[in-house]
């Protein structure tokens, strides 16, 4: 599994942020796909860590990409799920 031994997490996390788990899911505030990535943060990281400039948030609505940009967020925050406010919803947010 790409998060490992924090899958559990990591599906909690995904419950929470898209109870329906429809990876095409855009919420009001722009959160994207699977795990509910914003649009606006995730442009900035693309240009920050990638150089890419013309970042397509559709791409996000891709199931494997978007789990794998949760992965690499997830990983890039110090194995920490604070930038998901459902965090909440876990024992320990890291």
């Amino acid at each position: 599994s790409t998060f490992g031994k924090y899958c559990k997490d990591a599906l909690t996390i995904a419950e929470h942020e898209n109870r329906k788990h429809n990876p095409l899911a855009i919420s009001a505030t722009g959160d994207y796909g699977v795990m509910q990535i914003n649009c606006y943060w995730e442009t900035k990281r693309q240009l920050k860590y990638n150089k890419v400039t013309n970042f397509d948030c559709r791409k996000l609505l891709n199931a494997d990409f978007n789990i794998e940009t949760a992965w690499i967020n997830f990983k890039r925050n110090g194995y920490s799920w604070k930038s998901w406010t459902t965090c909440k919803y876990l024992t320990k947010c890291y």
